[in-house]
């Protein structure tokens, strides 16, 4: 469990990386392109002399900046809590398991204990902690069942959402050309898939579990 824990965590660090990388690399094309094309638009559309042509020019090459940064802070909170999920998944699962285990020990040595005593009351209060056991049991694990259905399915779900709901509210402000729409949602796409895929694997442990 433990090897399985670190090697989980080292690829998410590594996932993580590659996202950042990616993304730099893709900010330099998309800013520099973004500038490129705003000065061929500015020259075709507004065919301006000297200070008013400068001025829209620095106008929207500073929303271009600023789009950016308001994207960086929103992936980033996403990519944080799914990676933060996935540990919170990860520990409880561990957390699922020993319950399990102790659960199984317990009612093993009751079990053996039951085969040493011939008194009905000793038999009895052996019985007695095998149904408290039972009933504990089934608290605990019906609790932990509820919270690992948490970050395995509806969590994820959420953070879809959000990501939604952030390239909606792009589409429907009047500063973002279509172009920058595309890219974001492109972007956004892909922040997705990794959801996705470690909702996918978060489920199939999750099955296993119960």
């Amino acid at each position: 469990m433990l090897f399985f824990r670190q090697s989980l965590f080292f690829y998410i660090i590594d996932k993580l990386e590659e996202t950042l990388a990616f993304e730099k690399k893709e900010d330099a094309n998309f800013i520099e392109n973004s500038i490129i094309n705003l000065d061929d638009k500015l020259k075709k559309n507004y065919p301006l002399k000297g200070q008013i042509e400068v001025e829209l020019f620095q106008k929207r090459s500073a929303q271009i900046t600023e789009h950016k940064s308001r994207y960086d802070r929103h992936a980033r909170v996403i990519i944080d809590k799914n990676i933060q999920q996935t540990q919170e998944f990860n520990f409880m699962v561990e957390d699922a398991m020993g319950l399990i285990s102790r659960y199984v020990d317990e009612m093993n040595g009751l079990t053996q204990s039951l085969l040493t005593q011939t008194h009905l009351s000793k038999l009895q209060g052996i019985l007695n902690q095998a149904r408290e056991k039972y009933h504990q049991f089934n608290l605990q694990s019906a609790e932990l069942i509820n919270q690992l259905q948490t970050l395995a399915i509806e969590q994820p779900n959420q953070l879809e959402k959000s990501n939604k709901t952030f390239i909606k509210s792009l589409q429907e402000n009047g500063e973002y050309s279509k172009e920058e729409c595309d890219w974001y949602e492109d972007m956004i796409n892909e922040i997705n898939k990794e959801i996705s895929s470690q909702q996918t694997v978060k489920q199939k442990r999750f099955e296993v579990s119960l």
